[in-house]
Order: structure tokens, then C-alpha cells, then sequence
């Protein structure tokens, strides 16, 4: 087999040393083969952490644009602070700044209350605002487990726990939860089937219990995902059923997003937690019901009332600018309605032509109006006739 890698003329294992980051396709080879027959020891320590992890080896310096040590903030080259005025390049603070570019940090100071520091992710997630007096965000609040978000899930963790609409995520508009013949999948133990990772990172194959709980199967899929480089995925007809699903990727830093979540239903009243099907829905424990937060709120994952929009925490009960006590207050808005110069020229045109139209209907029918002469004939009798 011919030796080669992508993106480079040489690769990493060459003779003679070579500045590339790339391995050839014998190097992956070679490595796959050592995995797979349990002799990688070497790369992984038994009972804990990854020996070996695809970072890289750094040292704490003014001038990486990472805040590092005792550094109040760090601007980058000196090419990057000459147009920083928040941090200069020894990594202190400008003269009158109190921040650079945390999430909360306006023009060097801390940002109003109430400006979006952290959007909504996801239909089980809350928006989280600046509080006015700190230059770091909220925590990352949620909507409390159990809320309803689908017909067939509900709220675990920030995630909805519908299979199909998990499978939309990854496959596009269309897709759906697959049946549970394509679960068996995950009895095999490879990366596009199983429940759990042994300690040497070996995937190990589901029990019989516990097939809905490994990596998610999907069908009606019509089109292939953008998915992280090295990240695969995987087609196969298994009981007349034509299953895809995303496989895992060891020892990098790619997001697994083709396994099922946790909180994820798989039967019996039973929901996935950490690759088994034993935990029970009773357990979630949902309390907020409409009325906790008087119909004008939700519940977060602190069990405090999100107020609606016109509302104020922390029960909803007098008017205000809506949000919680954990995840900072929403600006207020104020409804107007502001007319333009466009608008204004808009409708006078409007008008104007439906005044000229108005007039030439009333100039065509007076135009139209004829004068009827009626002529009378009288009988005239002649005599001698």
C-alpha cells in the first residue's frame, strides 16, 4: 500500500524530520490495528484520564490573548493592542477600564442591565442578561426537568429528549426517530453502536435492556449532515429498515452528538441515564404546574418562576421586565409606533391615486350623459278627402 497523507507532500512518521502536521494513511492504519487488538496500554491509563489527548503543549505568556496567571487581560500581538483600548500589551488594564472583552463588558466598563449575554440555545433553554455590576454572564440557566417540549418529550438537562426531534438536529427537517429494530445496532460495540466506553476507551457493546440508551438511529433521512472532521456516520438496512446514525470518535475534542441523551424515555417508565435504562421518570421529581408561576412563566432548573415579558420575578404577579432572579433582568421595551418619511410618502401616494381614480369614474360618467330630443307627431286630416 502506498504510503500518502492529505494536505501535505510529506507526513509525520517520514525518514528524514520534516516540518508537517499530517499522518499518512499506513500511520492511521497502524494505529487502528494497535487499538483494536487491546495492546494500547501504552495510550491509556487504566482507570483514569487519557495518558495521551490531542493538545498542545503551551506556556503561559503576555500576549497569547488567553488571561493566564496574574494578568488582568491579555490583547494579543502588539499589533492587536494598538487598537485595544480597554488593555494595553503589558496585559494591565488601560488607565479607567475595568475589563476587556468579557461577555458583560461595554466600552471597557461593565455592561447595562439587561443586555443578552447568552441567547437561547435550544427550546429548553433561557436567555441570561448582564446584571449591570459584574463583567461575567449568569450562569447557564434552563427550563426546569420534566417541562413539556414536544408531544413525545420533555426538558432534561436543556435538551428535549425526543428522539425525532433530536434526529432533526442532525439530519435536517424530515428526519425521524427510527424503529426499535435498528437499536440493535448498539449490541455490536463499535463506534456507531454501543452503550458504554471501558477504561481503555474500548466501546462496549448494550445489553438487551438497554438498547435505546446507546447512539441515537434515525430514518427518513434525505440529505448528509455537516459533521466535525473525523466524525462519521453510518447506514445500514437492519429488519427492512434503512437506519443511519453518527458515530464517536476517540481521543479528540469533537462533540458527540449521535448519542441518545440522557433523560431520553426508553420504556417501561424508565428514562437513559449514563448508558442504561434504569432510571425512573418519578424520579424528575417536575413540580410547576401553570399556577406556580400565576400563567405568566416558567420554571428554571433552581425551580424559580422565568417570568414572561411584563412581568416581574420572582412570582409574576406585578407588572415589570419579565426574566428570574438567577438569570438577570431583560432591558424593558416600550412599544411605540414611530411613522417615517417613507411611510408618509407611501400613503400619499396611495391616496392621491385613489382620488385621480375616483375622479375620472365620475368625469367618465358625466361624459357619458347624452341629451334625448323627443319628437311629436300630430295627425293632420285634410278636407275633401
Amino acid at each position: 500500500m502506498d504510503c500518502v497523507c492529505q494536505r501535505r507532500a510529506t507526513c509525520i512518521m517520514y525518514r528524514y524530520p520534516v516540518l508537517t502536521d499530517s499522518f499518512s494513511n499506513c500511520s492511521f492504519v497502524h494505529t487502528q490495528h494497535v487499538l483494536n487488538n487491546n495492546i494500547q496500554r501504552c495510550l491509556f491509563k487504566e482507570r483514569g484520564p487519557l495518558a495521551y489527548s490531542n493538545s498542545s503543549l503551551t506556556s503561559i505568556r503576555c500576549g497569547n490573548s488567553v488571561v493566564e496567571d496574574k494578568e488582568q487581560c491579555d490583547c494579543g500581538t502588539f499589533k492587536q493592542c494598538y487598537s485595544n483600548t480597554c488593555c494595553e500589551s503589558d496585559c494591565r488594564f488601560s488607565p479607567g477600564s475595568i475589563c476587556n472583552r468579557e461577555t458583560c463588558c461595554a466600552n471597557c466598563t461593565h455592561s447595562p442591565a439587561g443586555t443578552l449575554c447568552r441567547p437561547i440555545q435550544n427550546i429548553c433553554d433561557l436567555p441570561e442578561y448582564c446584571l449591570g455590576k459584574d463583567t461575567r454572564c449568569p450562569s447557564d440557566f434552563y427550563l426546569q426537568d420534566g417541562t413539556p417540549c414536544t408531544e413525545d418529550g420533555y426538558c432534561y438537562q436543556g435538551n428535549c429528549t425526543d428522539r425525532s426531534m433530536h434526529c432533526k438536529e442532525i439530519f435536517g427537517e424530515g428526519a425521524l426517530s427510527a424503529p426499535d429494530v435498528c437499536y440493535s445496532i448498539n449490541k455490536k460495540g463499535h463506534r456507531f453502536g454501543h452503550c458504554k466506553v471501558t477504561d481503555e476507551y474500548q466501546p462496549k457493546g448494550c445489553a438487551d435492556a438497554d438498547v435505546m440508551c446507546g447512539r441515537l438511529q434515525c430514518v427518513n433521512v434525505t440529505h448528509l449532515p455537516r459533521l466535525q472532521e473525523h466524525v462519521g456516520f453510518h447506514h445500514s438496512i437492519i429488519g427492512g429498515s434503512l437506519c443511519f446514525g453518527v458515530g464517536a470518535h476517540r481521543a479528540t475534542d469533537t462533540t458527540d452528538v449521535g448519542a441518545v441523551r440522557p433523560g431520553t424515555p426508553c420504556g417501561g417508565g424508565n428514562f437513559c441515564l449514563q448508558g442504561f435504562c434504569n432510571a425512573t421518570l418519578a424520579a424528575i421529581d417536575y413540580n410547576c404546574p401553570p399556577s406556580k408561576c400565576n400563567y405568566r412563566g416558567v420554571c428554571n432548573n433552581n425551580r424559580n418562576c422565568h417570568c414572561h415579558v411584563g412581568w416581574d420575578p420572582p412570582l409574576c404577579i406585578n407588572h415589570g421586565a419579565g426574566g428570574s432572579v438567577d438569570s438577570g433582568p431583560p432591558p424593558r421595551r416600550r412599544r411605540s409606533v414611530r411613522a417615517g418619511g417613507m411611510s408618509l410618502v407611501y400613503l400619499r401616494v396611495v391616496f392621491g391615486r385613489m382620488l385621480a381614480l375616483i375622479a375620472a369614474l365620475l368625469f367618465g360618467v358625466a361624459t357619458n350623459v347624452r341629451t334625448i330630443q323627443t319628437t311629436t307627431v300630430t295627425e293632420v286630416k285634410v278636407r275633401g278627402k
